[in-house]
């Protein structure tokens, strides 16, 4: 009888079972002998019954295909052994695994070794995988070392089932023991040693963080000490910190509190990743994590205490103030839309968000006043959406026109210098807007030597308030700069409200130069009109678009008087002024 090669065996699986996968194949090869020997033994008694037949010419005309028999053999024994397994029987199962058959299949396998078996296997079967030797020294050593196997009987009603099991338990690998996580204090992390630690350390750090806004604290942390308690404060008040559960924890709740504002502080302005923190803080990532989220969640519930309108006619009036020195009675403020990269942003929201950068980007708009404190927050929007769009839906620039600012009255000059009044305030914004006239833009095309290009070259001016809060948003926290690393859009608008909270909890310490920089002219390309017609309130956009005419022309005749008259004097004060006197 001819002894299958490995070759032969490996090509009749692939044969009968050409979609199993290449990982059920190696398992199969990896099984132990019983499946194999079993094989051959069924092969042994197939032969043994072709000899035993009278009909010798078909069985000469007919050649015995050992590979069949063998898949058959393996696929047969390989149910049974699955059955015995879920302690079922099988009466069919009457085979019985001799001495002799696994001698002689042990002698068989020397001869089949011999051929390159890790090769044939990486050229026939793995495509390229590499069937290592030390696989291969495996199977060999598996099969010739009977000490490494045991054999049982069990006994059933149905009959006698022998069953090899694999090496003993003690021959296995002893399992690698869990790694232990150390629990430092806090007490002993760099943060605290160098920054906070009480005494002379906590003193320095007030001293230089005051003095130095080019130190070492406002640097990663980007305030001072004293704001820094100041914010710590809020938070505890508002019951934003978690609670330690044990007790040893609760002995250092206050420094514990302490940094973990500091990571948070560090993540948003770096825009660092959380592993980085756990050397310097003694906390562990996830609960910096944890943390962080509670920041950005805590700073969006008080964002109305950072970031509202004036509420009163006194407020507005303070604000206003600043942009009637400037030149432009009326202003309560100005409009921009500023583009935040997002940088995962997820496929489907890929063509909104891409608008005129080349990179998907959100969109907000925000509403500050001359001394660069935001007012005002209207996103996000599509990276695709222009500013015309966005402000049709921004619903403070619908208060500021509906509300009662549109009754608020504030002074002119005309031309002959004459003194008049009008209601309701303005924004002064880019010439991407509407033709609105609580919208005031520069002229199109204006020589900067004609009154009107005197106009816009001085709005030009003022307007770069807005631009400015823009620069110090993304210079400062660079969490903008790098992009949003967030598919969820509301958590990306929490990170941007975040950092507007923080520019206006941090705005007394910005330090700012009272020299204006005018341009010579309008700049270039400075107004983009698109097609189609804005409707508000049933009035045409044609005489909204007349009502914005008259008003910039007025504010641009306002301007040259105004600087041969100076700032027009309310009557108020004058009656205020005698009577004090």
């Amino acid at each position: 009888m001819t002894i299958a090669s490995d070759n032969e065996l490996i090509h009749a699986w692939q044969r009968r079972r050409g979609n199993e996968t290449i990982g059920t194949l190696r398992q199969r090869l990896s099984h132990p002998p019983d499946l194999v020997i079993a094989a051959y033994s069924r092969l042994h008694e197939a032969a043994d019954d072709d000899d035993d037949d009278d009909d010798v010419d078909d069985i000469e005309d007919e050649d015995v295909d050992d590979a069949s028999i063998i898949d058959d053999a393996l696929d047969f024994y390989a149910d049974n052994r699955a059955n015995r397994q879920r302690g079922m029987s099988d009466p069919s199962d009457d085979s019985d695994l001799s001495a002799e058959c696994r001698k002689d299949f042990d002698v068989n396998f020397d001869a089949m070794i011999d051929v390159d078996f890790s090769k044939q296997v990486e050229m026939d079967i793995l495509g390229g995988a590499d069937f290592s030797e030390q696989v291969e020294k495996d199977i060999r050593g598996t099969l010739h070392n009977d000490a490494d196997w045991e054999v049982t009987s069990n006994d059933s009603d149905q009959g006698q089932h022998h069953q090899y099991l694999r090496r003993n338990k003690k021959r296995r690998k002893k399992r690698r023991p869990n790694r232990s996580y150390r629990k430092e204090s806090v007490k002993t992390s760099g943060w605290y040693l160098h920054f906070l630690q009480p005494g002379e350390v906590r003193t320095m750090t007030y001293e230089l963080s005051r003095s130095d806004r080019y130190g070492e604290f406002r640097c990663l942390f980007r305030m001072t000490l004293d704001k820094f308690d100041e914010l710590v404060t809020r938070f505890k008040e508002g019951g934003y910190f978690k609670r330690p559960r044990s007790l040893a924890r609760r002995e250092e709740e206050d420094e514990r509190a302490e940094i973990l504002m500091l990571s948070a502080l560090h993540r948003h302005g770096f825009g660092s990743a959380y592993r980085s923190a756990r050397s310097n803080t003694h906390i562990s990532t996830s609960e910096i994590r944890l943390f962080y989220e509670t920041f950005l969640n805590s700073f969006y519930a008080m964002k109305d205490d950072y970031i509202s309108m004036p509420a009163n006619v006194d407020a507005l009036k303070s604000v206003m103030k600043s942009y009637e020195l400037c030149g432009l009675p009326g202003a309560c403020g100005s409009i921009d839309v500023v583009h935040v990269k997002w940088s995962h942003c997820p496929a489907g929201d890929f063509n909104r968000a891409k608008g005129k950068e080349s990179y998907p980007s959100l969109g907000f708009q925000c509403i500050s006043d001359h001394n660069r404190r935001i007012m005002a927050v209207f996103g996000p929007q599509f990276g695709s959406r222009n500013d015309k769009g966005i402000v049709k839906d921004d619903v403070n620039v619908k208060f500021i026109r509906d509300g009662w600012y549109k009754d608020v009255v504030w002074t002119y000059y005309e031309a002959d210098g004459t003194v008049k009044e009008v209601r309701g305030v303005y924004l002064i914004c880019d010439g991407g807007y509407h033709r609105w006239p609580i919208l005031i833009c520069p002229y199109k095309h204006a020589h900067c030597a004609t009154l009107e290009g005197y106009f816009s070259s001085n709005l030009e001016s003022v307007r770069k308030d807005v631009e400015c809060v823009f620069g110090i948003l993304k210079k400062k926290w660079k969490i903008l700069a790098n992009g949003f690393l967030y598919r969820d859009i509301a958590k990306c608008e929490k990170i941007f409200i975040a950092s507007c909270c923080l520019h206006n909890f941090l705005l007394d310490m910005t330090e700012r130069s009272r020299a204006r920089v005018g341009r010579g002219g309008p700049l270039g390309n400075d107004g983009i009109w698109l097609d189609g017609s804005t409707l508000v309130k049933e009035v045409s956009a044609k005489q909204l678009s007349a009502q914005w005419s008259l008003r910039r022309k007025l504010l641009a005749e306002h301007l040259h008087v105004y600087k041969a008259y100076g700032a027009v004097v309310d009557t108020d004060e004058e009656e205020d002024t005698e009577y004090g006197e």
